[in-house]
């Protein structure tokens, strides 16, 4: 309580209104994934394809590895809606280092000094050794006065003349540091001393790559190099701590499933002797099959490791249910699960009721693989659906809301799948969950279900699962002011009304379903759900009900025949 002690007018703010709970994000993906550069094990925010290039790519920006599909599953997620992930590097083989138990030592990042400027590479590890700096004189003028900065890195060359504000004044040592900062994306200036500079050139040193720790006597990757711990924030359990994340996605349990056959030649006779031809350009390459083209770089076809992926999948089975425990032991996000590769409908029905066994409402299948140009080859070559999948899920809650399934959507990028489906065989599996996308002539390739994994009909639909997520994160976060106060009759009122009238603007929003708001929705906090006792105790509880909108996934429309008064149906 204020004391009043003098005579005056005294002005006091009174916390009288509401307080409104905002709606949480729905369409933040995650990737677990490999890729040939960036940190290992860290949760890296990306907000557009041009970003992920610049934080995963190696040193001439390109961000995908052979046989792995995160790259291609990143591009697939911003090219169909998503607007920002995250992303987890996990360790190849060819990535780890057998050090024993030495511990985990991070990236070095290489440092130059050019007489009194230190400086120091902006990306870490050993891509930084190969930045060249060189101290210029300009127009014969005195170093002291003005100089000119050249920093290059392979073909990528800077010219830094000019600092101060636009950059408009003469280079000089006292603001150089200011200059290289807000011009160069190679390298940064960590401190400038009082001595002499000299025109001379330098190349940076002492970038050196991560050491991963490992067992001395095997690199074989392990599921947990996936899944990872909570505890250190490794693989998936990076993501335990980014409250944000709605969606989970691990390409790359696929990863090496789909081998790239030889080049077959075109083989034909030409004066007397057999040659052999590429199919594409038509140029000489032998008889013999090769890796690729060397006049057009044109490669073989791609095909399933059969015997890769039954030895598979049983690990297979181990990380997509780590990534559905994930998701359930979070309650805020759903797990994408790709199929594996080349299975009929047959035997992906098989793989998800007796080998998988797959029950959880937080988490969805969808078959079969889709076909993307590969940027590398610019041959077409066949990925697990996880990201496109998950920008549209983004394209639809930004578009029409978390409450409207994501299916009957366009897969942008896909010009082909790996299995074209009948109506009959798309019959049997999804009753069992199993999503499929199908291809429709005139209409394009779309996604034709938006079921879960659950066997509870309640939690059957994608839709209804993705709209409690949202409507209990967000009563969660817009409710933390209700801790700590005093637990009476006002408190109680101001729950319902806040609660209440964020339900009827999402009723409003045509997420619930009801004639009326009544009949869409309650909230119930009054003496029957705080009983003495259950004050006593420091608790508030307070009951709420959600009637959700349902897809309309059978369309049945009854024709019958109608003449001169009577019915006839069929």
């Amino acid at each position: 309580m204020p004391e009043y002690l003098s005579p005056g007018v005294y002005v006091e703010e009174v916390d009288t209104g509401s307080k409104p709970i905002e709606g949480v994000g729905t369409a933040m993906a995650a990737f677990v994934g490999y890729a040939p550069g960036g940190p290992f094990n860290t949760p890296e925010l990306i907000t557009n394809w041009s970003q992920f290039c610049e934080q995963f790519g190696d040193r001439t920006g390109s961000p995908y590895v052979p046989a792995a599909y995160l790259a291609h599953s990143v591009y697939g997620y911003f090219n169909n809606g998503g607007t920002r992930c995250y992303v987890v590097r996990v360790p190849r083989k060819e990535d780890i280092k057998s050090n024993g138990h030495v511990p985990e030592t991070p990236p070095q990042t290489a440092t130059a000094k050019l007489g009194p400027i230190q400086l120091r590479a902006l990306q870490p590890g050993p891509v930084g050794n190969e930045v060249k700096v060189e101290v210029e004189q300009v127009e014969d003028k005195p170093l002291t006065e003005r100089f000119r900065l050249k920093i290059s890195r392979g073909d990528d060359v800077e010219t830094i003349e000019g600092g101060g504000r636009n950059n408009a004044q003469p280079l000089t040592l006292s603001n150089v540091q200011t200059a290289v900062k807000t011009q160069s994306r190679l390298v940064e200036v960590v401190e400038v001393a009082e001595e002499a500079l000299q025109a001379q050139s330098i190349q940076l040193a002492g970038g050196v790559a991560a050491l991963v720790p490992v067992n001395s006597d095997s690199t074989a990757l392990q599921p947990s190099d996936f899944t990872g711990n909570d505890a250190d924030r490794t693989g998936m359990g990076g993501f335990s701590a980014c409250d944000d994340v709605t969606i989970l996605c691990c390409p790359d349990l696929m990863a090496g499933l789909y081998q790239r056959l030889p080049l077959q030649p075109k083989l034909r006779r030409l004066n007397g002797r057999e040659i052999g031809t590429c199919p594409r350009c038509k140029s000489e390459i032998g008889t013999a099959p090769v890796a690729k083209c060397a006049t057009c770089g044109a490669v073989g076809e791609e095909a399933v490791d059969t015997e890769a992926v039954e030895a598979r999948k049983t690990q297979l089975i181990a990380w997509q249910t780590a990534m559905l425990n994930h998701c359930e032991g979070m309650h805020d996000r759903v797990a994408i699960i790709d199929a594996p590769p080349g299975l009929k409908p047959t035997e992906i029905k098989k793989y998800r009721m007796n080998e998988a066994n797959f029950n959880s409402k937080y988490g969805a299948l969808y078959y079969p693989w889709i076909q993307v140009m590969d940027p590398r080859t610019r041959e077409p070559i066949y990925v697990p659906p996880c990201g496109h999948m998950a920008g549209i899920w983004a394209r639809n809650d930004s578009e029409r809301g978390v409450h409207k399934a994501p299916a009957n959507e366009v897969v942008r990028g896909a010009i082909g799948l790996e299995y074209v489906l009948s109506k009959g065989e798309q019959d049997v599996l999804n009753p069992e969950g199993v999503n499929c996308m199908r291809d429709f002539p005139g209409r394009g390739r779309l996604v034709w279900g938006a079921r879960t994994l659950s066997a509870d009909p309640s939690w059957r639909y994608l839709n209804i699962r993705r709209l409690f997520n949202f409507l209990e994160k967000s009563i969660e976060r817009g409710t933390q002011w209700v801790v700590f106060e005093p637990n009476d009759y006002d408190l109680w009122q101001r729950v319902r009304r806040n609660i209440g009238a964020f339900l009827r603007l999402q009723y409003q929003e045509g997420m619930l379903f009801g004639a009326t708001a009544d009949d869409a929705f309650f909230v119930k906090c009054d003496e029957e759900t705080n009983p003495p006792e259950s004050i006593e105790l420091g608790r508030l509880v307070c009951e709420i009900g959600v009637l959700p909108v349902y897809p309309a996934e059978f369309v049945i429309f009854r024709i019958g025949q109608w003449a001169m008064g009577s019915n006839v149906g069929e």
